[in-house]
């Protein structure tokens, strides 16, 4: 998944990138090299990925593909939709606040509308999760954000004040998410979320 640190040049921009780490699921999900694509694990789990360094409105290629993708996104087949992207919409860290305003503005409501559970950032050198929110409101049909980007670089430690969609942040953080191979058949417990600042999370 491209993000600023990918941009070698700024003639060729993630030239080497995309060379050195070709992206089968870009192709088999008709995404766009590293930038946007989809896999699934099968009874489990639709992950879809996001560029937040191109164009995203509503008019982009990123969007329509983002539009497709999700159409043909099968609950019943795949319980969870997890979303990735490398800056975060949701963040209080005072290091990179709301960078990406209008890719959240313009496609949060399709998280919204297809039911995105749970949405994974990094960018932040730190650690933060949120309820499940959308448009800045807790509320039962939203997604839940974490940004996880303590690893490798000095952290970024200044919070701003805790926003009511806040649940929890720090800085270095080791992280794992398992899901259920049995999704389907599993009434409880079917995703897991684990880091070293919090109990374990099961949806």
């Amino acid at each position: 998944m491209a993000g600023d640190n990918e941009k070698d040049s700024s003639t060729y921009p993630y030239i080497n990138f995309n060379a050195r780490y070709p992206n089968a699921a870009s192709n088999a999900s008709g995404g766009y090299l590293n930038f946007w694509y989809s896999w699934r694990v099968e009874g489990v789990a639709h992950f879809f990925a996001l560029s937040t360094e191109s164009s995203y409105g509503n008019t982009s290629e990123q969007y329509a593909w983002l539009v497709r993708d999700l159409d043909s996104f099968n609950r019943t087949e795949t319980p969870w939709l997890v979303g990735i992207m490398h800056r975060p919409w949701y963040n209080s860290n005072q290091k990179h606040s709301n960078e990406v305003l209008d890719m959240k503005i313009a496609m949060e409501p399709l998280f919204k509308r297809y039911g995105v559970n749970f949405v994974i950032a990094g960018h932040v050198h730190g650690y933060e999760r949120t309820h499940a929110v959308y448009d800045w409101n807790v509320t039962s049909n939203g997604s839940v954000y974490v940004h996880v980007g303590s690893g490798g670089a000095s952290l970024h430690t200044s919070w701003y004040s805790q926003p009511s969609w806040y649940v929890r942040c720090a800085g270095l953080s080791a992280t794992h998410i398992r899901a259920c191979a049995c999704a389907r058949a599993c009434k409880t417990e079917k995703f897991e979320f684990a880091t070293t600042h919090e109990p374990t999370r099961r949806w």
